[in-house]
């Protein structure tokens, strides 16, 4: 037991040691800031709960609160011209570009495959008839009158 003891306790120094350096980075990165931009970080790190000023805009929302970006925001965070936060938690965005390449690649080779296919089933839709292309789109009871509405 005394033996586990001391190897918590020598990982708790490791890890403290770990924590300490990374505080310095931190305030090595801060000092090295514009004024402005260094301000608005401590200002928003020392407000926000776990004094996290940052957070990633992915798939067109905010991944610390989760809330949807408009296109516009999204759009200029991409950019990286200026400094972007967050309308919501007020957190300043950033856009890290999607590393696994293969996963993006493969969601737009399944959109030009379903596009691809609708527009073949399109194609092929204008050789029949219209009354056998009206059966994909409603149930007949839909175009039923009911009471003068349709």
């Amino acid at each position: 037991m005394e033996a586990s003891f001391k190897a918590f306790d020598k990982q708790a120094k490791a890890q403290q040691k770990l924590l300490e350096q990374a505080h310095e980075d931190r305030e090595r990165l801060t000092r090295e800031l514009p004024k402005a931009t260094s301000a608005l970080y401590k200002r928003i790190s020392s407000r926000i709960r776990d004094g996290v000023a940052v957070a990633e805009a992915r798939n067109g929302a905010c991944t610390a609160c989760y809330m949807a970006l408009r296109p516009q925001i999204m759009s200029q965070v991409r950019r990286g011209d200026e400094v972007i936060t967050c309308d919501n938690c007020n957190r300043i965005l950033y856009y890290a570009p999607n590393r696994g390449g293969a996963a993006g690649g493969s969601v737009v080779l399944l959109r030009s495959v379903r596009s691809e296919m609708l527009i073949d089933r399109r194609r092929s839709d204008m050789k029949t008839a219209p009354e056998e292309r009206m059966s994909d789109c409603a149930p007949p009871e839909f175009f039923v009158d009911r009471g003068g509405i349709l």
